[in-house]
């Protein structure tokens, strides 16, 4: 069996960081009316407790948001 790759807690900096979850997710791209899909990846620290997530974009184009007035 594979052992989970552990990340590194951006609080405690020590690589307990495990994956817990992911979900959909847009993010913004900065200074244009385009954002990417993908998926928040949720880690969670055995050391501290801490959680943080990670966005990974899906392949494919960017696509364009309506602009809001």
């Amino acid at each position: 069996m594979k052992m989970a790759e552990l990340k590194e807690c951006p609080k405690c900096k020590q690589n307990k960081g495990e994956f817990i979850y992911s979900e959909s997710a847009t993010n913004p791209l900065p200074g244009s009316n385009y954002t990417q899909r993908g998926s928040l990846y949720w880690y969670e620290c055995k050391n501290c407790g801490e959680k943080w997530s990670e966005f990974k974009p899906s392949p494919g184009p960017a696509w364009r948001l309506p602009i809001e007035d």
